[in-house]
């Protein structure tokens, strides 16, 4: 490892200039690689760095991508949170927990508008005439079951797994018919049926699908 210490180079500049902005830049860019939870942008940390500064900034950046973090980074790191900038670490992590906030409100927003679209297909699907599919080539098409089971997914919000016994599925195939379906991202040949009021999605095989689908249109 190089004998320069980039960040003793950084906290000596720091000293040396107390409360000027090229200071404070620097202490932003040693927080943000000492803690990732501190978010400062590298625009903000070198924008109004002269060269030489600028040098010494692309040496912590490189430095820390060969090196990581290190005992003089984790030093320096600290000097700067709990001595001389403890506003800009507690700054630091209030922008990084905006940005997680606003992820996570984007992802809500997007689980809402697939749970809609997943609750709106399984109502479309429920409107059909589903066919009368003998449970015994239902069972061709879903294979053999594990243990008495079948794997089957179905939708409450979120996606879940579950195993169905033998005699339910043949109850709710026998009572309500069955249906190809590709409701579930995870099956791309999936059989629609309907257990207990809840929608269940149970793999097909492909060939076994086809075989079938042909036999129905000869």
């Amino acid at each position: 490892m190089p004998t320069r210490n980039p960040y003793a180079e950084a906290l000596q500049f720091i000293r040396q200039n107390p409360t000027t902005g090229g200071a404070a830049s620097m202490a932003k860019l040693v927080l943000s690689l000492y803690n990732e939870v501190c978010g400062y942008s590298f625009a903000e940390c070198v924008g109004n760095l002269d060269e030489q500064r600028k040098a010494i900034a692309l040496h912590l950046v490189t430095h820390y991508a060969e090196y990581g973090e290190t005992p003089e980074l984790r030093n320096v790191g600290e000097v700067l949170v709990n001595e001389l900038y403890p506003k800009l670490w507690e700054m630091g992590q209030a922008i990084s927990y905006a940005r997680e906030a606003k992820r996570e409100e984007w992802q809500r927003q997007h689980d809402e508008w697939e749970a809609a679209k997943i609750y709106a297909a399984e109502r479309q699907l429920q409107a059909q005439q589903w066919q009368q599919i003998p449970f015994e080539t239902v069972l061709e098409l879903i294979g053999e079951p594990e243990d008495g089971k079948f794997y089957s997914e179905f939708f409450t919000g979120s996606w879940k797994e579950t195993r169905l016994p033998v005699d339910l599925l043949r109850d709710a195939v026998n009572a309500f018919g069955a249906t190809f379906a590709q409701v579930s991202p995870n099956m791309s040949n999936g059989l629609a049926v309907l257990v207990d009021g809840q929608m269940h999605y149970i793999s097909v095989d492909y060939d076994a699908r086809e075989r079938y689908l042909a036999s129905m249109q000869a």
